[in-house]
């Protein structure tokens, strides 16, 4: 979905009403960008209040499911 790590970190630093893209910019961060960029990721999200972390892993799990299946 996104060519490389800029594009993902746009997509994020734009916000907007996109959630479907938001929350693929943070798999991708998460899953299949380079290490160094996966462990950003990662220390971002452990360092987030709970609720926000949350959300996010449950966003991340539906969007998961759903990628799965197209």
């Amino acid at each position: 979905m996104f060519k490389d790590v800029a594009e993902a970190l746009a997509v994020l630093k734009e916000g907007g009403s996109d959630n479907y893209r938001w929350i693929a910019a943070i798999d991708y961060l998460l899953n299949d960008a380079p290490e160094e960029n996966r462990q950003q990721m990662a220390d971002k999200l452990a360092t987030m209040p709970a609720t926000h972390r949350d959300a996010i892993d449950e966003m991340l799990k539906i969007f998961r499911r759903v990628k799965i299946l197209a």
